[in-house]
């Protein structure tokens, strides 16, 4: 399926409009598919995770926390989540309470991080939003920002 690339600025249009926020776990994983494909998504993460001793993850595009609250990490795991979106970072912390998550408003194309501050960095469904000199440049701040 070919998609319509919008670029950085679009999504951070989009999804810093709290009607976005509202809509977006009903509307994209109430059906059946999109119910599945959550659960496969993080099936994966935790059997990758479960291959790796890091002490700190961070999250890219944390959302509503859909990922976050479901992630299974030893307790002494710094976890952070970053997201532009003041709106869904308030649902992330709803979703991911009592999961000893910090969640923090910021720019992925930005990092405000030190560089290989994290161990491992997870992200779902935003890289494939952005224009191929976005993608590039997205990537090369998180390979900044993670530990060789």
């Amino acid at each position: 399926m070919i998609r319509d690339i919008k670029g950085a600025d679009f999504v951070r249009a989009k999804y810093r409009d709290p009607k976005t926020a509202k809509r977006y776990e009903g509307s994209r994983f109430s059906t059946f598919l999109g119910r599945l494909i959550h659960i496969r998504e993080i099936e994966e993460i935790n059997k990758t995770l479960s291959f790796h001793s890091g002490v700190s993850l961070l999250e890219i595009a944390t959302g509503p926390g859909r990922i976050s609250k479901e992630i299974r990490l030893d307790a002494k795991v710094l976890l952070i989540g970053l997201d532009s979106s003041i709106a869904m970072l308030k649902l992330a912390k709803q979703n991911a309470e009592s999961k000893g998550w910090c969640f923090i408003c910021g720019d992925a194309m930005k990092l405000p991080f030190r560089d290989e501050s994290f161990d491992i960095l997870v992200t779902f469904h935003f890289v494939r939003h952005l224009t191929t000199p976005e993608r590039a440049e997205v990537l090369n701040e998180f390979y900044r920002v993670l530990k060789k």
